[in-house]
């Protein structure tokens, strides 16, 4: 006879697996952990208190019978997070909540940094926070040779970069700063470059800000790309630097977090929650502060609401919500969720990294995406924090940056989408 898993409390004792349903608006397909399914509105009051939790790390279009597997394996790896002895993990509650948990339960002395500043959301926000991305040409066909970066933002999480603990403040220069006085902090710069390949390991800001480690590699590779940096002398400040000591090694706050979350990830092969939690908690502890308000909302409260950062509450976009009207806002005076100064460094540190291993090979690149890159031939790596990505190696029909075909094994982007013109071959 089968046994069934032991059972296990949790902070909440309802919860629901889900997905949306395409053509039926705020309408989801629900399976409870007591197997129960239905269709439910998301906004049902009934389901306000259980924990929610969408159908991941599926193939196909989702159905009921996936909803009742999914919830069988859904109960042993919450089983499973609940048996590491370091700490517990709800998984009932969400993915989202899990890795919150997780990550606060483990850092260090995270409640002493200050409140993050309108002033300083202002500048985080005019920097480049994308990740690095090329493709040396779209719709293309070659064989390839990739590597991914394993666990890239968590290790940039544990690195020894600095960060700030408090707010900095503004400053005019009158001269550019060399490397060996490079502050922690923002920079105004205009770059100008006739080189091409620069664009294959560096990310331009649209408002023209960068933060101390994309300076730093500006300056590092100043000559290799014939570069002409200028500091913005106009009636704003052109930098915004902090006090050295209001700055800590960053892996100084991390380091448990990251030591558990590497262990866990090997521990529960198998457990994908687990291993989201080293992977995926980057995109959780750096969300802004969001709000959703009607424009009733707003006049009613009086609200100081408005495009620019001078207003309370930013205009970051608009939705609809059952045939309702929302006007979506940021508080810059409370930007992001938690008062954790990681955006720009982070994102910088992960470009920097991917940039330098692009510099040593520039002719042989062929794409580079966030934490992957592919070149027109093996290269030797000698760094154990890359593998050979079996998704993109072999003879890749590139259709863009984002959207491929690897004719070897026939894996397929999620979105691939290709169609061939038989008639244009015969052109």
């Amino acid at each position: 006879m089968k046994k069934s898993l032991p059972e296990v409390n949790y902070a909440k004792p309802n919860y629901y697996i889900y997905y949306d349903l395409a053509d039926e608006d705020d309408k989801r397909r629900i399976i409870t952990n007591k197997g129960d399914i239905k269709t439910i509105d998301k906004y049902d009051p009934q389901y306000k208190d259980y924990g929610k939790n969408y159908l991941k790390f599926i193939e196909g279009k989702p159905n009921d019978q996936m909803l009742k597997d999914y919830l069988v394996q859904f109960k042993k790896w919450c089983y499973s997070a609940k048996l590491n002895r370091v700490y517990s993990v709800d998984l009932t509650q969400g993915d989202i909540f899990a890795m919150r948990q997780v990550f606060f339960s483990l850092i260090q002395n995270y409640k002493k940094h200050e409140k993050i500043t309108a002033t300083e959301f202002k500048w985080f926000e005019k920097c480049a926070n994308n990740a690095l991305m090329y493709l040396r040409e779209k719709d293309i066909e070659l064989e390839c040779t990739s590597y991914d970066r394993k666990m890239c933002y968590a290790n940039i999480l544990n690195s020894d970069i600095k960060i700030p603990t408090k707010s900095g403040k503004e400053y005019t220069l009158k001269k550019l700063p060399t490397i060996d006085n490079l502050k922690c902090g923002f920079y105004r710069v205009k770059i100008k470059t006739d080189d091409t390949d620069f664009t294959k390991c560096f990310v331009y800001s649209k408002d023209d800000v960068y933060v101390d480690i994309s300076m730093r590699f500006l300056l590092e590779n100043k000559e290799k790309f014939n570069l002409k940096i200028a500091l913005i002398q106009d009636d704003e400040p052109n930098a915004y630097l902090f006090d050295d000591n209001d700055l800590i090694v960053l892996n100084s706050m991390t380091n448990k977090w990251f030591e558990v979350a590497k262990d866990l990830k090997t521990k529960y092969k198998n457990n994908p929650y687990m291993k989201q939690i080293a992977s995926a908690t980057w995109g959780v502890i750096q969300q802004r502060n969001k709000l959703k308000y009607t424009i009733d909302e707003i006049n009613e409260k009086n609200m100081d609401v408005g495009l620019s950062d001078k207003h309370k509450y930013k205009i970051i976009g608009r939705s609809q919500i059952k045939g309702v009207d929302y006007v979506e806002l940021v508080n810059t005076t409370c930007a992001y969720k938690y008062n954790l100064r990681l955006k720009p460094w982070v994102t910088a540190k992960a470009r920097y990294d991917m940039g330098t291993l692009a510099l040593k090979y520039l002719g042989n690149i062929v794409r580079i995406q966030t934490d992957s890159i592919s070149f027109d031939k093996p290269i030797e790596i000698n760094d154990e924090n890359y593998a050979i990505e079996s998704k993109t190696t072999g003879l890749i029909h590139w259709h863009n940056v984002n959207n491929y075909h690897n004719k070897t094994n026939d894996y397929k982007s999620k979105n691939f989408e290709y169609e061939y013109d038989s008639d244009e071959e015969n052109l």
